[in-house]
């Protein structure tokens, strides 16, 4: 996912691209966040370009942090009109319970005449927000003093 869609190492999801109904990117979009942004999510753009109509996209992460990018790399989406012509339905999904981790994650699926709602376009700035305090804390020197203890809380 860091290299285009059409750079060898992906022959075999762009040869599927158009016939593909569910894609599904589990936990691999954080920990690829800096790469990504620095080639500003190419293989993304392309992915979402040449898929059919009607292809579902399902994103699970440890954070809904960077699911505010995707949204606009899949839509364009130019932030000045309340209900901007995506041509992409978005959704939000809340895991309850699951290896320990709760929390949004992200579902996309291609449909020509699709627009974001105020409530996507609310829930992508909150987003948005608590991403710039995350980053805020971390150029504030912020690291973890120990490890995570599995179910602790």
């Amino acid at each position: 996912i860091t290299v285009p869609l059409t750079h060898h190492s992906n022959d075999e999801c762009l040869e599927q691209a158009q016939t593909t109904d569910l894609w599904i990117c589990s936990y691999c979009v954080a920990e690829n966040a800096i790469r990504l942004r620095a080639n500003d999510y190419q293989f993304f753009v392309d992915l979402f370009d040449a898929a059919k109509e009607g292809a579902v996209f399902i994103f699970t992460e440890t954070t809904h942090r960077l699911w505010p990018e995707i949204v606009d790399v899949a839509t364009k989406a130019n932030n000045e009109s309340e209900s901007v012509a995506s041509g992409f339905d978005v959704a939000f999904p809340r895991i309850q319970r699951g290896r320990g981790k709760a929390g949004f994650q992200l579902a996309l699926r291609k449909r020509a005449g699709a627009t974001l709602g105020d409530d996507v376009q609310t829930t992508c700035k909150r987003f948005r927000r608590d991403n710039a305090m995350h980053e805020l804390k971390i150029s504030g020197g912020y690291k973890r003093q120990k490890r995570k203890i599995r179910g602790a809380k």
